[in-house]
């Protein structure tokens, strides 16, 4: 573990940016180790936004336009012409300022985590927060399978395994397969909520989607909600849908 931010911030590349630098102070302050530090793309739409992700003692957090170079040193991507580190997906490297993206996610906040395929590859995974966000990053394998172990670890005082006798593959199950909008269901316990129309339509759709390996944060992977029509034969117009629209109220 990385006991100690100095060496980091004094090593970032834009002395005259004091703003930057008092960045990482401010989510970092309260933290006493840095347990680990990740080279990261965050998924945004249809880009792949080169930064980190540290894991520090009191929760996670994500910065864009930052890298850690083979020195590990931190500065800013785009004063750091590197070989290419992400393999066969097109990244974009932006500056780092206070405009940048930045998030830090306390543990206790983390709902779970699940694995994603981006580019056909299955080199990402997508975060989600008790406050109905998202994050969708981009590791290397290598780097992703380090990252999950580690977050696992440190996870493990915020379930319900805390202090019991399951194995760390029991705690690791806890946090990847499953993974709804509301509660942490099993499929057939959603699909019976949805057929008891405790859940409407498009939070058991929003379910089907995730469970699908879809995201809101990835274009290419975007969810899918069928159109509730039920004339397919005539041209459906927005205006006209109470004529075309399928009547639920039955």
């Amino acid at each position: 573990p990385i006991k100690d931010i100095s060496p980091f911030l004094s090593f970032i590349n834009r002395p005259l940016n004091i703003n930057s630098v008092a960045l990482l102070r401010y989510y970092t302050k309260n933290s006493q180790n840095i347990i680990g530090v990740y080279r990261i793309a965050r998924v945004n739409k249809l880009d792949a936004i080169e930064g980190l992700i540290f894991l520090l003692d009191n929760g996670l957090l994500i910065i864009d336009g930052l890298t850690l170079t083979h020195q590990n040193i931190i500065v800013e991507t785009i004063n750091y012409p590197d070989e290419k580190y992400f393999e066969n997906i097109l990244t974009q490297k932006c500056n780092f300022n206070d405009k940048s993206f930045n998030k830090h996610i306390p543990y206790k906040n983390i709902l779970c985590l699940r694995k994603k395929r981006f580019s056909l590859m299955s080199i990402a995974i997508e975060l989600f927060d008790y406050n109905n966000f998202s994050y969708f990053l981009v590791f290397t394998k290598s780097d992703k399978k380090l990252f999950i172990q580690q977050l696992t670890l440190h996870l493990k005082q915020y379930t319900k395994f805390y202090n019991s006798k399951h194995q760390l593959n029991m705690l690791y199950s806890y946090f990847e397969p499953v993974i709804a909008t509301t509660l942490d269901l099993k499929m057939n316990k959603i699909q019976q909520k949805w057929i008891n129309r405790e859940i409407d339509n498009f939070t058991y759709l929003l379910y089907l989607n995730i469970r699908a390996g879809r995201s809101f944060n990835d274009l290419s992977q975007y969810p899918i909600f069928p159109w509730c029509i039920s004339d397919y034969d005539t041209k459906v117009k927005f205006y006209n849908f109470k004529s075309t629209g399928i009547k639920f109220r039955k």
